[in-house]
């Protein structure tokens, strides 16, 4: 006859710490620290601002995946993206910062990525992606701007 109370002390797992409380904390604080820093102030200095915590907030998150050279690599991309937005904020430089925090969080917390063809296939699908679905769905579900009421039937 087996015996209910029998198990298996390699199939006991310990309850993991889960990191979810912290990360809608942090969420909390960075829409806080975006609310602070972008009400009246020109924008310039505090969205560089923003995207260091960005960047940060998310290397914090994804320790357990970092690789020492590969962080230094998308710190020297960060900076370098963070350098136009700084001297003047314009939809050029606006540009140059988002891909550059898009590619350095890619190549510090994505260890999988080795070709250019992988690199760019997951920067799309990182960017097209989100909490309201795919880049199309979101096109299909807005409205045009000719005429309110209207939707996209593309």
């Amino acid at each position: 006859m087996t015996s209910l109370a029998s198990t298996i002390a390699a199939e006991i797992q310990p309850i993991r710490h889960s990191s979810i409380p912290a990360k809608v904390g942090l969420a909390l604080v960075l829409a806080a620290l975006a609310d602070w820093l972008f009400y009246g102030p020109r924008i310039g200095l505090s969205l560089t601002l923003f995207v260091i915590a960005m960047a940060c907030v998310s290397m914090l998150f994804n320790h357990a995946a970092l690789d020492l050279r590969r962080a230094m690599i998308g710190a020297a991309i960060l900076v370098a993206g963070l350098a136009p937005a700084v001297e003047e904020l314009n939809m050029l430089s606006f540009l140059i910062l988002t891909m550059a925090l898009a590619i350095a969080l890619l190549i510090a917390t994505n260890p999988k990525t080795t070709g250019l063809t992988e690199r760019a296939r997951a920067c799309a699908i990182s960017s097209c992606s989100g909490p309201s679905g795919s880049f199309s769905t979101r096109c299909r579900s807005s409205t045009c701007r000719g005429s309110p009421g209207a939707s996209y039937s593309g």
